[in-house]
């Protein structure tokens, strides 16, 4: 762990390898723990466990917004696929959409970076989940989520985070501040990580996704004529399952 110091607890504390996410929960007062416990180990005889993705919610909105938002995935993989959703470690605003401002207010509202706009806390409690998840397929990523992602993506790839996810899906996902990336975290200039990406050709942000796209050595791209939204019409999401299954390197059991 010593290649990964850079990443210490939030309290100063060094870090361990076995320290559970819910020390920081409960020395914080935050209410960040996904919204599914640590799944159990694949029963004895089972030919193949299912595909585990942690999922990272958007600006504005919440774990169990994304569990909705996710719910034509989820129907159509119950057999093969297993989602967990972890809230930002920052309260915030709302997003703008009367939706969910009206079904969701008391699930509480989150973003993954602070005022000043730093993503550490939240690279820490990612790395935190994904630990406790492990094996894990891939990261599920929703606008800034999708950011985080690719960050994150970007930093194990150079070393400087554990390499815990083989594959991201970004979902009208928009491109991580430069600012985070001022350290020179991508020299080859592109993320090699197989990725999917979901774009909304109504999406106020779709310039942004193209961006976010563009960051990936070989993106596979799909769009759906809404917003800034997942669609739950099932023939998109048998699509978007494929894509992902195709996307996970050798597709191991």
């Amino acid at each position: 762990m010593s290649k990964f110091t850079f990443w210490k607890r939030p309290d100063g504390q060094p870090e361990s390898p076995s320290e559970p996410l819910e020390y920081y929960t409960r020395a914080s007062g935050r209410s960040s723990l996904s919204r599914r416990s640590r799944t159990p180990a694949a029963p004895p005889g089972s030919l193949r466990r299912k595909r585990r993705f942690l999922c990272l919610h958007g600006r504005g909105t919440s774990a169990d917004f994304m569990d909705f938002q996710l719910g034509s995935l989820k129907s159509i993989s119950r057999d093969d696929m297993e989602f967990h959703f972890i809230n930002g470690p920052n309260q915030t605003e709302p997003f703008d959409d009367p939706f969910i401002i009206e079904n969701f207010a008391s699930h509480g509202f989150y973003s993954w970076t602070d005022p000043s706009e730093n993503a550490q806390v939240a690279v820490y409690e990612v790395i935190k989940k994904a630990s406790l998840l492990a094996p894990l397929d891939g990261i599920i990523g929703f606008s800034q989520g999708a950011a985080l992602a690719t960050y994150m993506t970007a930093l194990s790839e150079k070393g400087d985070l554990p390499k815990l996810w083989n594959m991201v899906v970004l979902l009208c996902g928009v491109d991580p501040p430069q600012e985070w990336f001022a350290n020179g975290i991508l020299p080859t200039g592109k993320i090699l990580t197989p990725s999917v990406h979901v774009h909304g050709l109504a999406d106020p942000y779709l310039s942004r996704s193209k961006l976010l796209a563009d960051m990936y050595e070989r993106p596979v791209v799909l769009s759906h004529d809404q917003g800034h939204q997942v669609p739950f019409k099932l023939p998109f999401n048998q699509s978007m399952k494929e894509a992902i299954i195709q996307a996970i390197p050798s597709a191991r059991p």
